[in-house]
């Protein structure tokens, strides 16, 4: 096929945080999205403490706030986000 990138929007990374909480209801059996979305949070400093990068180096979880932070800021402002309907976005 061509060689063009798939262009992803803002909605559809929301989308795919929502498929992250709809897994940790899976797995924690949490059914409201806020303590998903903190839950998620939590795990990945966990895993940020405990397990060593390809490096074997220690995850710095802040650094990797940060860098989120910024590529949010980034996406936001090249993208318009476009409001899909509320059917594709309620779980």
């Amino acid at each position: 096929m061509g060689g063009g990138r798939m262009i992803r929007t803002n909605w559809d990374r929301a989308l795919e945080a929502l498929a992250l909480c709809q897994k940790m209801e899976e797995l924690t059996g949490v059914d409201d999205l806020r303590s998903q979305a903190s839950d998620i949070l939590c795990h990945l400093m966990h895993f940020c403490r405990l397990v060593r990068d390809e490096d074997g180096d220690v995850i710095d979880f802040a650094h990797l706030l940060e860098t989120a932070q910024t590529n949010f800021t980034a996406e936001v402002d090249e993208d318009p986000d476009q409001h899909p309907t509320a059917e594709s976005v309620n779980p």
